[in-house]
């Protein structure tokens, strides 16, 4: 297809009025409008696909002296599901969870990406920076107490991975959690716990789109990070998982973490991820483990494994207690034909306030980094815990990518390093 005809497709699909979430209209739908809403669906949807394949945007600095992510694709993408004034706008994000797709599933099916009718799950997860950010997206939340159920179900109600080898990503329990982290960060004063600490961020502590094209492999992430995780407190907790959804819970949580990432081989290569991290958080799924995580058994069938590109990662996490991480991440399969997914796994040591190692402050984590390596969503538990049992404590996160580290101080990691040989001698 040539520059003039897919210009004029793109013209032609933006400009015909698509509605995802059919409920919202005020009218009623025949079955002819949905037949036809349907097609425009599919064709909006194949719109965002090759928008976001063929993104190449650049960082620049804006009049106010902040760096913010500019493109043909990604403004055009921006204007589509945000500016209710044009009359392209396509309420793509504002449906989340809405949609007739939505419908497709139960509430507690485990939503895999390769199933039929997830590629707008998947979509919607890429355009997490942009849903996130205070300039965009703020229509109202929608199902935020399904979201708070989900996010704080086990890893056997909801694993982040599916497959024998975590090949695909469970869609839809990352989009609840970037809607119920969406909520907090956005909601109203008095709604949302962090929406006001939101609001008051420097504008280069907001999420911002990737940059340059999308690619696939293992990536080295970007060094600083601003993070948040969720809990409930035992009871709440033990009451939402036995008995389902009966009202709105009282999270709780750290306001932002500043964190700082580093990879660097020769201070911290592969070898220095231990047998034993290995054993209860695996971050090779090809690598059989029977680890409470895993659950699994050694196969007895000869099967030809491919050989993944694991990168290995350290790091610092400051807020009210400073954590020292160490972690692994692999890249993952296309998604609904959308590359540059990635799994990463983490532990996260809080020392005592002495600094010597508390055994009872360390936390797994399990994340999905989003193509373009600027936003990642996961579960936390105690590394003590199952986390497949009801009785663990274990919670969301989400980490988005900034320019500079909140705190204005730059770290070197070397406190996470001596930490870790510190570690090595108890």
């Amino acid at each position: 297809m040539d520059y003039f005809k897919k210009y004029r497709y793109r013209c032609e699909v933006s400009e015909s009025w698509t509605a995802f979430d059919m409920k919202s209209v005020g009218t009623k739908i025949t079955p002819k409008m949905r037949q036809i809403q349907l097609a425009l669906q599919d064709n909006k949807l194949k719109l965002f696909k090759t928008l976001i394949c063929e993104s190449d945007a650049r960082e620049v600095v804006n009049q106010n002296g902040c760096k913010v992510v500019d493109g043909l694709n990604m403004n055009f993408i921006r204007n589509l599901i945000s500016n209710k004034a044009d009359q392209r706008f396509v309420d793509l994000i504002d449906s989340v969870l809405c949609t007739d797709f939505d419908d497709c599933f139960g509430n507690n099916n485990i939503v895999s990406a390769k199933l039929n009718n997830t590629l707008i799950f998947v979509i919607q997860l890429i355009l997490t920076p942009i849903s996130l950010h205070p300039h965009f997206c703020n229509a109202k939340v929608s199902h935020f107490d399904l979201s708070q159920y989900q996010v704080y179900t086990t890893t056997k109600s909801q694993p982040l991975f599916v497959g024998r080898f975590k090949q695909d990503i469970n869609v839809r329990w990352l989009l609840h959690t970037v809607n119920f982290f969406k909520f907090h960060l956005k909601a109203g004063v008095g709604e949302g716990i962090l929406s006001d600490a939101y609001n008051n961020l420097d504008p280069h502590q907001y999420p911002q789109p990737w940059v340059g094209p999308i690619r696939s492999g293992t990536h080295i992430l970007g060094k600083n990070w601003k993070g948040v995780h969720n809990f409930l407190v035992d009871e709440d907790l033990h009451e939402l998982r036995s008995d389902g959804i009966r009202g709105i819970y009282c999270d709780h949580g750290e306001i932002f973490q500043d964190l700082e990432i580093f990879f660097d081989e020769e201070k911290f290569p592969a070898q220095n991820w231990l047998e034993n991290w290995e054993e209860f958080l695996p971050s090779n799924p090809f690598q059989v483990s029977r680890s409470p995580s895993s659950g699994r058994r050694p196969s007895r069938t000869k099967t030809t494994l491919p050989n993944l590109d694991i990168k290995t990662f350290y790091g610092t996490s400051q807020c009210t207690k400073k954590a020292y991480f160490y972690g692994r991440i692999h890249a993952m399969p296309q998604q609904q034909g959308l590359i540059g997914f990635q799994r990463i796994v983490v532990l996260k040591y809080y020392p005592a306030p002495s600094g010597e190692f508390d055994f009872e402050q360390v936390y797994c984590y399990e994340g999905c980094v989003f193509p373009g390596n600027k936003v990642i969503v996961g579960r936390w538990w105690h590394q003590l815990g199952d986390p497949k049992a009801n009785t663990t404590q274990s919670g969301p996160f989400i980490w988005w990518n900034v320019d500079r580290n909140g705190s204005g101080a730059e770290g070197t990691g070397d406190e996470a390093l001596n930490f870790y040989e510190e570690y090595l001698n108890i």
